[in-house]
């Protein structure tokens, strides 16, 4: 009887299907290349990578043929809108990349898509950004007190601490913030209080430094506050005692 060999010969798909929208998924993640975990906090003004892997509708990555030419991009919608169109990546593995930068503390809702299309999934889909910390040349300072007093009266203006990008604090400052204040030149200044509040009466959200004094002479000074072991001047402002009573 005649023997045959049969060779059997297996095909193996190497190409996968063209890149889907409803089968792709976008992370945003640090700016740590290392990083592979989506996060959902972030502090204003640092950089988060957008990363968009691209898949066929059979879940197969796309990472073979032609590099796909239509958009990806990336929005946010909260305090202020952010949107940021992504460029094909670099490391060969066909999906998209971008840096998103959000400047504005508060909640975002986070979208994505591919060619006009929405994704499978969107990682995170709410983002929050905190304030950074405390920067007193972004401060703000208001009152009456910086504009005249009486005599031997107290007079009171407050500091609103805020962030590089004018975020203010509020909540976010530190237990161990400290915020002093002084008049110069002065003589007896200050025989008030200085001290930090979180100015419940105005905004339960808003950090204010809290300044009151008492001046005994006529003289121009210059408001000056510190935040920490440092003086800084946040605003330099004449101020007068025109009605002085003697």
């Amino acid at each position: 009887m005649a023997s045959y060999n049969v060779l059997s010969i297996i095909f193996q798909a190497l190409q996968s299907g063209a890149a889907a929208a409803n089968a792709s998924v976008l992370l945003l993640l640090p700016e740590d290349v290392t990083a592979t975990s989506a996060v959902e906090t972030a502090v204003a003004g640092a950089n988060l990578r957008a990363k968009l892997s691209l898949f066929d509708t059979l879940g197969n990555t796309v990472d073979f043929g032609p590099v796909p030419t239509v958009a990806g991009t990336v929005s946010l919608r909260g305090s202020t809108s952010v949107d940021v169109t992504l460029s094909n990546a670099v490391d060969g593995s066909y999906g998209y990349v971008g840096i998103v930068r959000v400047a504005v503390a508060g909640s975002y809702t986070v979208s994505a898509a591919f060619g006009g299309a929405g994704l499978k999934l969107v990682a995170p889909t709410k983002l929050t950004i905190r304030p950074g910390p405390a920067v007193a040349a972004a401060s703000t300072i208001e009152g009456a007190g910086l504009y005249g007093a009486a005599a031997g009266a107290a007079a009171s203006f407050t500091v609103t601490v805020r962030d590089a990008y004018g975020n203010a604090l509020g909540a976010a400052l530190s237990e161990t913030f400290t915020c002093a204040a002084k008049l110069v030149p002065g003589a007896t200044l200050l025989s008030g209080s200085t001290s930090f509040t979180a100015a419940t009466t105005i905004d339960l959200k808003q950090g204010v430094c809290t300044v009151t004094y008492t001046l005994t002479e006529s003289a121009p000074y210059t408001a000056i506050v510190s935040f920490g072991k440092a003086w800084q001047m946040l605003l330099a402002m004449s101020m007068y005692a025109n009605y002085l009573m003697r």
